[in-house]
């Protein structure tokens, strides 16, 4: 069973990583690639100059943990298929 569920694993990985492979060609094309590159440089520079004047009020934990909360919300997607609750046990 081991090995087929390394087989079944690998091979739904490389469907996966093919098909972001497939449709990452369309979005990351050089305008958007060299929008990126800018907007990066500009997060840099404006954490740069927040870091120089931190708020001390502000609960950073809370904000973080808040986030993280509304994040969590969202389901991950994993290799599983519909097929895969009713056939392969748990």
């Amino acid at each position: 069973m081991d090995n087929s569920a390394t087989s079944l694993f690998k091979s739904r990985l490389n469907t996966i990583q093919k098909e972001k492979r497939y449709y990452n060609k369309f979005i990351f094309n050089g305008h958007f690639s060299v929008f990126l590159l800018i907007l990066l440089g500009a997060f840099i520079l404006g954490y740069g100059q927040w870091l120089q004047h931190i708020p001390k009020h502000i609960y950073y934990t809370l904000c973080a943990s808040i986030i993280l909360a509304v994040t969590s919300i969202f389901p991950i997607r994993t290799f599983l298929k519909d097929a895969d609750r009713i056939f392969l046990l748990p």
